[in-house]
């Protein structure tokens, strides 16, 4: 980010000039008024070490401190689907919504940079710990839901990204039963349709004689 220096300067003698020396390079301040002088650092990030001349005295060094922002730099999960769902399990790399079917049991591992703290936000469930640099969580994902990942350091910088899971609910199994009477075999059949969302495992035909 740019950061703006601000400067005052008093005395009896005030210099018409005043000029910041970074890396052994010298810039003159914009003047605002007669004792007021700025000069604008561009992107930084990272610590700047300068020093301030003004009629004919060098003042310094002073330092311009860089406070790190706590991030997430990597985000794997790895996805353990539900037998019935015949899919093989998977891992996904920096990708934090999902669409999953009902059941999944999702494993979260997570690498930060200039983070002591990280904290997962579901609805009606929060988990904080505390980080070197790693973290790892499991949750079964029942319902679709909206999540948070904050990042936090001693600082008191904090950084939070919002995620999506979306669930697919496991449908009952459909059937479409149809009878017909033989009247000359004196016989009943039965036919129709069966489906599911997935697979079936096994069809029973139950009866009893009355």
């Amino acid at each position: 980010k740019d950061h703006k220096l601000k400067i005052n300067v008093s005395g009896r003698e005030i210099p018409s000039t005043v000029f910041i020396e970074i890396n052994n390079n010298e810039f003159q301040l914009i003047k605002e008024n007669t004792a007021n002088y700025n000069y604008t650092f561009n992107a930084v990030d990272d610590n700047i070490e300068f020093y301030l001349l003004a009629g004919g005295y060098k003042n310094g060094p002073y330092v311009l401190e860089v406070l790190k922002m706590p991030k997430i730099i990597n985000l794997s999960m790895y996805l353990e689907y539900p037998k019935y769902t015949g899919i093989e399990n998977e891992k996904i790399l920096n990708k934090g919504d999902l669409v999953v079917p009902e059941g999944t049991l999702v494993s979260w591992d997570i690498t930060t940079q200039n983070t002591e703290n990280i904290i997962l936000l579901f609805p009606g469930d929060t988990i904080k710990e505390v980080v070197d640099y790693k973290f790892s969580y499991k949750k079964k994902i029942l319902t679709s839901q909206k999540y948070d990942v904050v990042t936090k350091n001693n600082n008191t910088l904090t950084d939070t990204v919002s995620y999506y899971i979306s669930v697919i609910k496991d449908l009952f199994p459909e059937i479409e039963v149809k009878q017909l009477y033989d009247s000359l075999n004196t016989t009943h059949l039965f036919y129709g349709n069966i489906s599911d969302d997935y697979s079936l495992s096994k069809l029973t035909f139950n009866y009893h004689l009355v």
